[in-house]
């Protein structure tokens, strides 16, 4: 169980470039769209942070993912830690925003 505080609250702004055979892309094609998405932030007593390895690339990273349709910020922020961690979420504290155009980015899964 995550004892610890969870950050919530990553809302970015996702330029789709994904390649030509995503549904998604053939469907709104070269525009920009935002993604809310949730990054958790766990620290144990002595502040360390912890971090999994990505399954794509291999990288370390803090617990993160998309918000599914019909899903609360806080639900995706604990679904998230759930699937990658097996920890269950019992409080979440807002830390950041970030909406501006500079923290435009593309996904692993092209999105």
């Amino acid at each position: 169980m995550c004892h610890q505080s969870c950050v919530l609250g990553e809302l970015s702004v996702v330029n789709l470039v994904g390649g030509p055979n995503r549904p998604l892309r053939k469907l709104v094609g070269p525009r920009t769209l935002i993604s809310p998405g949730a990054r958790a932030i766990i620290r144990d007593k002595q502040g360390d942070v912890l971090l999994v390895r990505r399954s794509d690339n291999g990288t370390w990273s803090m617990p993160a993912g998309s918000m599914e349709l019909n899903e609360s910020i806080l639900n995706c922020l604990m679904r998230e830690v759930w699937e990658e961690t097996g920890l269950e979420v019992l409080e979440a504290t807002p830390i950041a925003l970030y909406t501006e155009p500079r923290f435009a980015f593309t996904t692993a899964f092209g999105l």
